[in-house]
This record gives structure tokens, C-alpha cells and sequence, in this order.
């Protein structure tokens, strides 16, 4: 399958129209699935940012300490409409030479994006992949190609449930897709600055964040920053690999 567009550097590759108000994505395809990355039209900065009152805004859940976390998710899953505070399930990712990262799940804000992310990992897919395309200031990205940069065979694509609310803010585990909304399956993004202008709004379906960082941050900042180069047609490649050794379910921190 081929895409409309890559991944957008959002900070860099946007052209405003004062017409619309929205932002278009100008940067072309390369002919690939790029493993499922964020593409097409994206809501205008600030605009998505409205979804959710000022007042219920998460700050950078990474940086704050474990009892604030855990307020912060109750009072999260109250604007999304969830009944309870988020189960939590949290998984690690080690990162070969590098650390590792812990993220922590809404599980109930965002209940099929969780399912999905878990038979990736349960089944040990993410296992020897590697971060593919990292942007500094900006995210990190993988999950779908393996260390002889093939890419990988997928489950069935999954609703999209970026409505729920959560926002993509520095720190925040998200799922990348295809222009269609329902068209995300294995590649994922870690934002590590705020990217509130993927999240849904009246004119975007948005990418459905799904999680947070609370261990290791300073693992994805690290490798956001780390050189890269087109390879093989794809763009923003690490010039040295940074490898999923293993992903795995574990106790939150």
C-alpha cells in the first residue's frame, strides 16, 4: 500500500491557509508504508488543543512525581468520558545501548488501541524492530520494521480512538496510521515535545495517543536527537541503529 504523505514534521512542513484555518502537510510520498505513519491533513496548532478545558490539561505526566501521576490520569479519564481511572497496564522497552522506557496505558480511556498494542507485544512482534524514523524536537517512531529494515506483516487495522480526548503531549505513546482514520496497526510514536495538533478536533480525526512515559524519557529524547540520513528512500533514519531488544508487560513504576 502506498501513502499520501509521510509522517509530518509538524514544527517544520506545514503550510497555514488563512482560508481554512487548517494546516496541510507538504511533504511528498516515497512510496511506502512507512510503517503506518502519521499523514494527510492535520488540524490547525491550538485548535485541538480547544477539545479539552485549559484546567484539564495534562502536563508532561514523565516529569511529576508517581502520586500526581496517578491523580492526573483519574481527572484525565473524567474529560474522555471514561468511568474509572485508567487500569494502567505498563510495558517495558528496551532499547539496545540506550535504556529503557517505560510506558503506562490508558486502558480504559482507550480501551481497542490498548488490545492492539498488547498482542504486539504478548506475542513478541516488537522484538528485534527498531525506532525507523526519529526527529529532534519533535517524536521518535517504530515498532514495524526489524533490524534488516524489513517491514513486518500486521494484524488487522484498528478504530481509530483518538476522540476519546487524550492529547499529544511530550511523553505520550501514540499510534501512527494511514490517511484513513481506522488504519493504524503496529508503528507507534513517543512525542517528545508537545504535538497538539495531532490530536482530534472538528476538522482532524487525529492520532489516538494511548499512554505515557513515566520511566525513561530521557531514553526517546536521547534518540530523537540522534544523527540520521535517507536510506533506502526512507527519511530521517538513525545513521546507527537503536533496536527494540524486547517489549514486555511489567510492573508500573
Amino acid at each position: 500500500m502506498e501513502l499520501e504523505m509521510e509522517l509530518e514534521d509538524g514544527y517544520q512542513q506545514q503550510a497555514t491557509s488563512s482560508d481554512t484555518g487548517v494546516n496541510v502537510a507538504s511533504r511528498p510520498s516515497y512510496g511506502r508504508r512507512a510503517a503506518a505513519a502519521l499523514v494527510g491533513i492535520v488540524a490547525l496548532c491550538g485548535v485541538a488543543a480547544a477539545f479539552a478545558p485549559a484546567t484539564e490539561r495534562l502536563p508532561r505526566l514523565a516529569s511529576i512525581p508517581a502520586q500526581q501521576r496517578k491523580e492526573l490520569r483519574a481527572r484525565a479519564t473524567a474529560w474522555t468520558g471514561a468511568t474509572s481511572a485508567a487500569n494502567g497496564t505498563c510495558v517495558e522497552v528496551k532499547v539496545s545501548h540506550w535504556g529503557r522506557i517505560v510506558l503506562q496505558l490508558t486502558d480504559d480511556a482507550t480501551p481497542k488501541t490498548v488490545a492492539n498494542f498488547l498482542a504486539y507485544v504478548d506475542s513478541g512482534f516488537y522484538n528485534s524492530t527498531i525506532f525507523h524514523r526519529v526527529i529532534s524536537k519533535f517524536m521518535i517512531q517504530g515498532g514495524a520494521v526489524t533490524t534488516k529494515f524489513v517491514e513486518k506483516s500486521t494484524r488487522a487495522a484498528i478504530v481509530d480512538e483518538a476522540a476519546a480526548g487524550l492529547q499529544n503531549l511530550a511523553g505520550t505513546v501514540a499510534m501512527a496510521r494511514y490517511s484513513a482514520a481506522d488504519s493504524a496497526t503496529d508503528s507507534f510514536y513517543i512525542n517528545v515535545v508537545d504535538n497538539t495538533y495531532l490530536d482530534y478536533s472538528s476538522t482532524s480525526d487525529g492520532y489516538c495517543a494511548f499512554g505515557a512515559v513515566v520511566a525513561g524519557f530521557d531514553v526517546a529524547e536521547d534518540i530523537s536527537k540522534t544523527p540520521t540520513h535517507t536510506y533506502d528512500g526512507w527519511s530521517d533514519v538513525p545513521v546507527d541503529e537503536v533496536v527494540v531488544s524486547s517489549m514486555a508487560r511489567t510492573a508500573c513504576p
